[in-house]
């Protein structure tokens, strides 16, 4: 059974990226979820703030923009650029996994 961060972790890569988590594949899905923590890492430091507080931890813009004091547009901007980084980077490393499993 997975943690409740590990869930919402999962929702997200659903949700954020279109990714399948694989339903049985416990492992895969745990490879996922590593890649996308290694992803958000890998953003900036303010455009991986606000991913975090967004997905990881259900804010609203609202609330990221008063919070780090940014206009909404500022937060949908970072989120923007945060999801296009992560993508690539997600995509990238979940496909080189799949080459490799077949």
């Amino acid at each position: 059974s997975l943690s409740k961060n590990a869930k919402r972790k999962t929702e997200f890569l659903h949700h954020y990226f279109g990714l399948d988590t694989g339903g049985d594949e416990y492992l895969f899905r745990e490879y996922q979820l590593t890649t996308l923590e290694r992803a958000i890492d890998q953003l900036p430091e303010k455009c991986r703030e606000v991913v975090k507080m967004k997905f990881l931890l259900g804010q609203s813009l609202k609330e990221i923009s008063s919070e780090l004091q940014i206009s909404v547009n500022t937060v949908q901007n970072h989120l923007a650029r945060g999801k296009s980084l992560s993508f690539n980077y997600t995509r990238n490393n979940l496909t080189q996994s799949k080459v490799c499993k077949s």
